[in-house]
């Protein structure tokens, strides 16, 4: 095998590497920012809920909705 032909499987293994490795980090940062995005979402929706809950129905609920209300899950 000359050393050409070595030099250039060598280019081409590294390549590969390289790009295994950055598609890797890429993925990792995609995740990260699903998670955080759940996240705040999360936050917003329960923020949300708890003003609903404390100022928009505060008047018209009764202690046995609210009770019920908050035993929900989803």
């Amino acid at each position: 095998m000359s050393i050409r032909t070595k030099s250039t499987k060598a280019f081409i293994y590294f390549f590969i590497l390289a790009f295994s490795l950055f598609s890797l980090s890429v993925m990792a940062d995609k995740k990260k920012d699903k998670d955080r995005e759940k996240s705040l979402r999360q936050e917003t929706s329960d923020q949300f809920l708890k003003k609903w809950l404390e100022q928009d129905v505060v008047y018209i609920i009764t202690d046995e909705e609210k009770a019920a209300f908050k035993r929900l899950t989803t």
